[in-house]
């Protein structure tokens, strides 16, 4: 499952609370700041991340330089659940 969660300028609440509960529900969650003001969260049954970086260098040459940038910047949630 990918999720596209938009921020706004200096207010990143919505993609840790998004995070925060797809962690606490799911076994292996990580983001990817895509876009300037959108985070991509993966919702997945667990990989271990030099699987991740290994299958993003297979891909074609012309997406390397944002393969390598997607593994270097994923993160895991940091903060609580967000219930609304």
């Amino acid at each position: 499952m990918i999720l596209n969660v938009a921020t706004v300028p200096g207010d990143d609440r919505l993609v840790d609370g998004v995070g925060g509960t797809l962690a606490a529900e799911l076994p292996q969650v990580i983001s990817w700041p895509a876009l300037r003001f959108n985070t991509f969260w993966s919702a997945r049954a667990p990989v271990a991340r030099a699987t991740i970086v290994r299958r993003l260098s297979h891909g074609p040459p012309d997406l390397a330089p944002s393969a390598v940038s997607s593994s270097e910047t994923a993160r895991r949630p940091g903060g609580g659940t967000a219930v609304d």
